[in-house]
């Protein structure tokens, strides 16, 4: 292992967050037949009150009906009801802070966190484990290195890694 080893420290993940076209998922029906949500605690989201609902529809991917189950059986006739039998059903509800593009970029790389969730205490602790990580993917030289968790205000010696310091990886 020469010291001449080129190595990128990803500081950053990048998420994004890219409009474009939002496909409602469905099981077993076409996407015409509007389904009938009922029987359980249907929360509404419409204010900061707890607010609940009898019955929603869907059609299309889109909340079209929202409140009692009779009114929604006598205006969409066709539907596929849906007995939710007491769960909760949270209409709209979009997580879009999702950590699984994440954690899916961060498996290839060397975790570079420090305490309490990583081990990284000091710069020798991040050469230790590029080295490490190098040896037991059998990376050769010249490759890059994509690390995650780096947080230099964490590091005993309280800056970014220099030259110098790299020269001693391996």
């Amino acid at each position: 292992m020469r010291s001449s080893i080129c190595f990128l420290l990803v500081i950053s993940l990048f998420l994004s967050c890219k409009e474009g076209k939002k496909e409602a998922v469905r099981q077993e029906n076409s996407p015409e037949t509007p389904q009938l949500f009922y029987n359980g605690d249907i929360l509404t989201m419409a204010s900061d009150q707890v607010e609940y609902a009898e019955a929603v529809v869907e059609e299309n991917g889109k909340i079209v009906f929202v409140g009692s189950q009779k009114d929604a059986e006598s205006k969409y006739e066709s539907v596929k009801k849906i007995d939710l039998n007491g769960k909760t059903l949270l209409p709209g509800f979009i997580d879009p802070h999702s950590h699984f593009g994440m954690v899916s970029n961060t498996m290839g790389q060397v975790d570079l966190n420090p305490e309490p969730v990583g081990t990284v205490i000091n710069i020798d602790d991040i050469l230790k484990k590029l080295e490490t990580f190098k040896e037991e993917r059998n990376i050769p030289d010249g490759e890059w290195i994509f690390g995650w968790g780096y947080d230099d205000g964490e590091l005993a010696e309280k800056r970014h890694p220099t030259n110098r310091d790299m020269q001693n990886f391996k």
